[in-house]
């Protein structure tokens, strides 16, 4: 069956206006509903984030969980992409928001260790050749030609959605409702999160 699908009709199909603000209203909301206990600075980065949200970019087909490990490469040609993976939570929304779900997981020698490390012991950008998060923005910005002026409010936002998908998993092992036991100090890993994103607040990226 073939579907013929138009800008217009995922335009309308997504409900792209106010997409920002719905999805900081329902990251907030599903922390809320996960809460196991105080995190320190954790109420200021929520307040920060709902009172600083910029103006959309214009809307966009976004992926909206693209990071490396989504990613497939060419065996004869590791410069170029031959797939992405894990399309169910693409949409039409702000392009910025895709390009904070890339960086949030593109680690740099001076993230908290236990962020750095609690997926891997060797983050691959990590190694030599890999740009740093602002050579990525700049060069994001260049080739796209959008506005990356306000990148700093996306990367936090990108950390605190984050922070959420670890309290989901913590709260789970804490309710009995998972024995895995990696999620057992996802606690440790939260507050930490939370400090660092608060911390990055005052950064421009």
């Amino acid at each position: 069956m073939h579907l013929n699908i138009t800008k217009q009709t995922l335009i309308h199909f997504t409900k792209p206006d106010g997409f920002l603000e719905r999805q900081v209203n329902g990251w907030v909301g599903r922390y809320r509903n996960v809460k196991t206990e105080e995190v320190p600075y954790m109420e200021e980065l929520i307040e920060w984030i709902a009172d600083h949200r910029p103006i959309s970019q214009p809307p966009t087909f976004i992926h909206y969980d693209f990071h490396l490990k989504n990613v497939l490469f060419s065996e004869n040609n590791l410069g170029e992409i031959s797939g992405i993976l894990d399309w169910e939570m693409s949409t039409v929304g702000d392009p910025l928001t895709d390009l904070a779900s890339a960086l949030v997981l593109w680690h740099e020698k001076d993230d908290p260790e236990l962020f750095k490390n609690h997926l891997s012991n060797s983050p691959i950008t990590l190694r030599p050749g890999f740009m740093t998060r602002n050579e990525y923005i700049e060069a994001y910005a260049k080739k796209s030609g959008r506005d990356v002026s306000n990148m700093n409010y996306y990367m936090v936002f990108g950390y605190f959605k984050h922070i959420v998908i670890m309290q989901q998993m913590y709260y789970r092992w804490r309710k009995g409702q998972t024995a895995d036991e990696r999620s057992k100090n996802l606690d440790s890993l939260v507050r930490e999160l939370t400090q660092w994103a608060m911390e990055k607040t005052e950064e421009k990226f």
